[in-house]
């Protein structure tokens, strides 16, 4: 019987941090979209954001 209780309770704490997880991707996606529309209003800043863009595809892995 304390072998279930224990497989209910992993299950509970599973479920929270998928949600949990699930939240912070969101809110991510959230600023991300924010960030891009103001950076897309000024020209030099999509000229900075070119920049660190062809940063990271040469450190690419």
């Amino acid at each position: 019987m304390s072998c279930l209780r224990l497989t209910q309770q992993s299950r509970r704490e599973t479920a929270y941090r998928i949600e949990t997880m699930t939240s912070r991707i969101v809110h991510l996606v959230v600023l991300d979209a924010i960030f891009v529309l103001i950076t897309l209003q000024h020209r030099q800043s999509q000229d900075a954001l070119a920049a660190t863009g062809d940063v990271l595809t040469e450190h690419r892995i």
